[in-house]
C-alpha cells in the first residue's frame, strides 16, 4: 500500500501481501512488488487502483486481510503517516517485514524490527537480500522451503602478499595475518554477559560511495574505545563486519555475536554538518533503550565520538557501574583532519589493489601524522604499513630502510602514548618480522596487558606465543577472544594450528573442521589436516589434503613432500621446482620443511640457513614444527635456534 491504496497481483484472486510506501518511492516499490509476484505472492498496492474506488475502505480491508505487510522504509516514507499507521497495524499482528529501500533507519517504535537493506540491490531475485524478503514473506504464509544463503563475505582464494611478508607464507602468514584479524577459540563461548556490546558499521547516508570509510571507520574507533572499558565486553571488528550488509534481525545477529546489547547507527557528512544517528537496542527486549541524533561542524568529530562513547557507557552502567569510564582511545587525536586521513588511509590500505593504492595509503598516513604530529596512532599504523609496502614493493639496502623507519614510527607511537597497546602491537610484530624474538617479547607482553578488550591484539600475542611454544599463554589469550569476535573463520583455523604445534592432533582436528564447515576456502587449513595426516602416516589422506589447499606455497610444499613419501619422486620433484620457480626467496623455511622430509638433512639445513640470513619469518616456528623432527637432533640445526633465540622446545633464551 501507498499513501493511495492497492491492488492484486495481476489485479485478480485474493491479496495476502500488503506493500506500505510512499508514492513517492513508486519507482522503487515497483521492483520490490515484481519480486514478489514473481515469487507466486498476490499483492496489495496503488498502481491499478480504479478511479471512484472507496479509498479508506479497500485500503483497510486489504490490510486486515494480508498474512505478511511489506513496510518499505525510505527518507521518504518515514514522514508518511499513512505509512506509520499501516506499520503499526501490522507490528500489533506481528505481521509486519520491514524493508529499507535507501538504508535510513525506521522511524521511533519500529526500529526493534531489523530492516532488510534494499540500498545496494539491483533487481536480482538471487540476491540475497532478496532471498530474505522473500523467506520473511513465505514464513508468514506458511510455507516451507529452504533458508535464504547468508550474508557472509567469503574469504578469496590464495595467499596474499600480506601473507607472504608477515609470515613467509602458510602457517606461519595464517598466524601472522590472524595478529590483525579477529579470533574465537571454538564453540565453548559462555552465556551472554549483560555487559557484551557489538557496534555494527555504522550505515553511511552521505549519497557519496567514497565516504563509506568515514562512517565504516568511525564505528570501529567507536568500537575499540569501549573495548578499553574493563567493564565491557566489545564485540570485535571482524565479526561485526560480517553484518554491514546482512538482513538478519539484531536479535539474530547478537545471538551469533553472543552480546546482550547492539549499537548502530547512519552517517551523514557534508562540508557544512556531520550528522550521526545511533540508537543501543537491549537484546533481551528487543527494544530500543536509547537513541540520539548528534549534529556537529565537521571539524567536531573527534568531540562528537568522545560525547557517543560516553553516552552508550553510560546508558550500559547507568544503574551500576564500577570504576571510570574510558571515552578516549589512548593515542588517539584531536584533530579532525588527522583522523580523516588516517581512516583513509586505513580504508585504503585493507582494499589492497594495487601498488598506486597501497602508496597512496602510505600519503594519507603521512598527512595524518603530519596534520598531528603526536597522534600515536597514526604513527602505529604507518609503521606497520611501511613494513608491508617494503617487503612487498623493494629489496636490498631500500627495502632495509623501509623496516628501519617502520620500527621508529611504532617506538615513536609508544613514547607518545605508552599506554596504547598498537603501539606495542606494531612493534612486537616488526621485530618478530625481522626475527628478534627475543627483542618483540618485551612489547608481545605489553600489548597484551593494555589490549584486554581488543581481539586483534589478544591474536598477535596468541601469535607469539605460539613461536615461542608456551601454548598455555597462547590459549588464554585466544580464550579472551573467544568472547569478543565469534564469527570469524580465522578463529577456528588459529586454534587448530596451536594445537597442531602443541601436537594435540585430535584438538586441532576438530578446529580446522569448524574452520572449513564456516570457510571451505580459508587458507591454510587442508594443509594443517595434510600435516597432521601425513606424521600420523595417512599418505593418501595426506595428498588428498594438499590437493585441496588454497594457499599456493602450502599446496605445493605439501604436494612435494606427499608425492615422494608415495614414491612419486619424480612427480615430488616437478612440485618443489614449481614452488621455487614461483616464490623463491620466501619459501626457504618451506624448502627446509620439504627437504627434511624427504631424507637431505644437508640441504634442508642450508635452506633454513640461508631463510635465516634472510631474515624469513617462518622459522619463527623451527622450534615447535613437527615437520622438522627428522633434522632436529642435528647440531647445526641447533645452532639455528640459538640464533633466533630459541631453545630446543621454541621457548626465547
Amino acid at each position: 500500500m501507498s499513501e493511495a491504496d492497492g491492488t492484486t497481483a495481476g489485479g485478480q484472486g485474493e491479496t495476502t501481501v500488503f506493500v506500505s510506501y510512499s508514492r513517492a518511492d513508486q519507482p522503487q516499490a515497483a521492483k520490490v512488488i515484481e519480486l514478489l509476484e514473481a515469487a507466486g505472492f498476490a499483492v496489495w498496492w496503488d498502481a491499478t487502483l480504479t478511479p471512484g474506488t472507496r479509498y479508506v475502505e479497500k485500503t483497510e480491508a486489504a490490510l486486515e486481510s494480508a498474512r505478511a505487510v511489506v513496510v518499505l522504509w525510505t527518507q521518504t516514507s518515514i514522514a508518511s503517516n499513512w505509512v506509520r499507521d499501516e506499520a503499526q497495524s501490522a507490528r500489533d499482528r506481528h505481521l509486519l517485514v520491514p524493508v529499507s529501500l535507501d538504508g535510513s533507519m525506521a522511524p521511533l517504535g519500529f526500529r526493534q524490527f531489523q530492516a532488510i537493506d534494499f540500498s545496494r540491490w539491483k533487481g536480482d531475485s538471487a540476491d540475497p537480500v532478496a532471498q530474505h524478503l522473500l523467506a520473511a514473506v513465505s514464513e508468514l504464509h506458511g510455507r516451507e522451503g529452504k533458508p535464504p544463503p547468508p550474508l557472509i563475505v567469503r574469504q578469496q582464494r590464495g595467499l596474499s602478499r600480506r601473507a607472504l611478508m608477515l609470515g613467509g607464507g602458510g602457517v606461519a602468514a595464517a598466524l601472522a595475518l590472524g595478529g590483525w584479524a579477529a579470533w574465537r577459540w571454538g564453540p565453548f563461548a559462555p552465556e551472554t554477559a549483560t555487559n557484551s556490546i557489538a557496534v555494527l558499521p555504522f550505515r553511511n547516508l552521505s549519497g557519496n560511495a567514497e565516504e563509506d570509510y568515514f562512517s565504516a571507520g568511525l564505528a570501529e574507533e567507536l568500537r575499540v574505545t569501549l573495548s578499553l572499558n574493563p567493564q565491557l565486553q566489545v564485540a570485535g571488528e571482524a565479526s561485526s563486519r560480517l553484518f554491514e550488509e546482512s538482513a538478519e534481525g539484531l536479535d539474530a545477529v547478537a545471538d551469533r555475536l553472543g552480546v546482550a546489547w547492539v549499537l548502530e547507527g547512519t552517517v551523514r557528512r557534508s562540508a557544512e554538518l556531520l550528522r550521526i544517528t545511533a540508537r543501543l537496542v537491549d537484546v533481551a527486549t528487543g527494544f530500543e533503550a536509547w537513541s540520539q541524533v548528534f549534529e556537529r561542524d565537521p571539524d567536531e568529530t573527534l568531540e562528537l565520538q568522545g560525547e557517543l562513547a560516553t553516552s552508550v557507557v553510560d546508558e550500559l552502567f547507568a544503574a551500576n557501574r564500577e570504576g571510570v569510564a574510558i571515552t578516549r582511545r589512548p593515542g588517539g587525536t584531536s584533530s579532525s583532519t588527522a583522523l580523516d586521513h588516517y581512516l583513509h588511509g586505513l580504508a585504503m590500505f585493507r582494499q589492497s589493489t594495487s601498488e598506486a593504492t597501497d602508496r597512496e595509503a602510505l600519503t594519507q598516513f603521512e598527512a595524518a601524522i603530519a596534520a598531528d604530529p603526536d597522534y600515536a596512532l597514526g604513527h602505529a599504523t604507518y609503521g606497520w604499513a611501511l613494513s608491508i609496502v617494503g617487503a612487498s614493493y623493494s629489496s636490498g639496502a631500500e627495502l632495509a630502510d623501509y623496516q628501519r623507519r617502520a620500527q621508529e614510527e611504532a617506538r615513536r607511537a609508544i613514547a607518545l602514548a605508552p599506554d596504547a597497546p598498537e603501539g606495542h602491537a606494531a612493534l612486537g610484530l616488526l621485530l618478530l618480522n625481522s626475527l628478534d624474538l627475543r627483542g618483540a617479547a618485551e612489547p608481545y607482553r605489553t600489548s597484551f596487558d593494555l589490549g584486554f578488550g581488543n581481539a586483534q591484539i589478544l591474536a598477535a600475542y596468541a601469535q607469539f606465543s605460539v613461536y615461542v611454544s608456551d601454548f598455555a599463554a597462547a590459549q588464554q589469550a585466544v580464550a579472551r577472544a573467544q568472547r569478543l569476535d565469534p564469527l570469524n573463520p580465522q578463529v577456528f583455523r588459529t586454534a587448530s594450528v596451536v594445537q597442531f604445534f602443541a601436537r594435540d592432533f585430535a584438538a586441532a582436528r576438530a578446529a580446522a573442521e569448524q574452520a572449513l564447515a564456516l570457510s571451505p576456502q580459508v587458507i591454510t587449513v587442508h594443509s594443517v589436516l595434510g600435516d597432521m595426516a601425513l606424521v600420523e602416516g595417512d599418505l593418501a589422506a595426506a595428498r588428498a589434503f594438499y590437493e585441496a589447499e588454497p594457499s599456493p606455497i602450502e599446496h605445493l610444499r605439501g604436494l612435494a613432500i606427499a608425492e615422494h613419501a608415495l614414491g612419486q619422486a619424480e612427480a615430488g620433484q616437478a612440485r618443489f621446482d614449481e614452488l621455487l620457480a614461483g616464490y623463491g626467496d620466501s619459501t626457504h623455511y618451506q624448502q627446509g620443511q620439504v627437504l627434511a622430509q624427504w631424507g637431505e638433512t644437508d640441504r634442508a639445513l642450508a635452506a633454513l640457513e640461508q631463510g635465516l640470513a634472510l631474515r624469513d619469518a617462518g622459522l619463527a616456528f623451527a622450534g615447535v614444527d613437527p615437520l622438522l623432527d627428522p633434522i632436529r637432533q642435528e647440531p647445526r640445526f641447533a645452532a639455528i635456534l640459538a640464533r633466533l633465540g630459541l631453545d630446543e622446545g621454541g621457548a626465547t633464551g
